[in-house]
């Protein structure tokens, strides 16, 4: 039905939700001028990251 997705994996979080995986890594970016407004959530494992003004994501919620 979708080739695009043959020799994709898959991988389940913890609430239940499925996701495709990729064939290599993808890097996403955030273009912006305030840095610590953003969030991002790993919704496979729950932890949760803010970015900061270096531009890197540190770790707020970690999920033992």
């Amino acid at each position: 039905m979708f080739p695009e997705l043959d020799n994709v994996g898959i991988r389940v979080s913890s609430s239940g939700a499925v996701f495709a995986t990729t064939e290599k890594p993808v890097d996403l970016k955030v273009h912006t001028k305030c840095p610590s407004k953003y969030l991002l959530i790993d919704e496979e494992t729950g932890q949760v990251y803010r970015g900061n003004e270096k531009g890197f994501w540190y770790k707020i919620k970690s999920v033992n």
